[in-house]
């Protein structure tokens, strides 16, 4: 669904000086049977994309989806009410795999990457959206990580 959104929008929004890219948790859910692997190559897809479409002048930065890492608070998932929906252990496991595959990913294009799980944690109720608080800090170093790479 993003690839189909993604062009319009990248088309209908120019000229761009720069992209935030970041993936939903709805990856890991469980009835998209997505590895890690798959979910980078989906990654990897979006960026060319972007790119295509992009000028030099153009900079891009990625940040991984913050549910990455994030629920290694909890002992499992099957505390929360969409554990299941998540994969339960599986969830936490892929969730802490994909932060190196997506800086992988940026090393190979030459991009930023911002690893929102050292700021931002999934909520308690559904293990998938951003607390309140974590929007707030995530938000925070989103803000600096644009300053800093469009130099204001």
């Amino acid at each position: 669904m993003v690839q189909t959104y993604l062009d319009p929008c990248l088309h209908s929004h120019g000229p761009i000086d720069l992209v935030v890219l970041m993936l939903g948790t709805n990856d890991l859910k469980i009835r998209f049977q997505a590895t890690p692997t798959d979910i980078g190559k989906g990654i990897d897809r979006l960026i060319k994309m972007i790119i295509d479409h992009s000028t030099e002048e153009t900079r891009w930065t990625i940040r991984k989806d913050p549910f990455n890492g994030t629920t290694a608070s909890w002992d499992d998932l099957t505390e929360i009410p969409s554990g299941e929906e998540m994969g339960f252990e599986r969830g936490i496991s892929y969730s802490k795999r994909l932060a190196p595959i997506y800086e992988d990913w940026a090393k190979f294009h030459n991009i930023e990457f911002l690893d929102a799980a050292k700021y931002a944690k999934a909520s308690e109720i559904d293990a998938c959206h951003l607390t309140r608080e974590s929007h707030r800090k995530l938000g925070e170093m989103v803000d600096e990580k644009c300053k800093e790479i469009l130099e204001i």
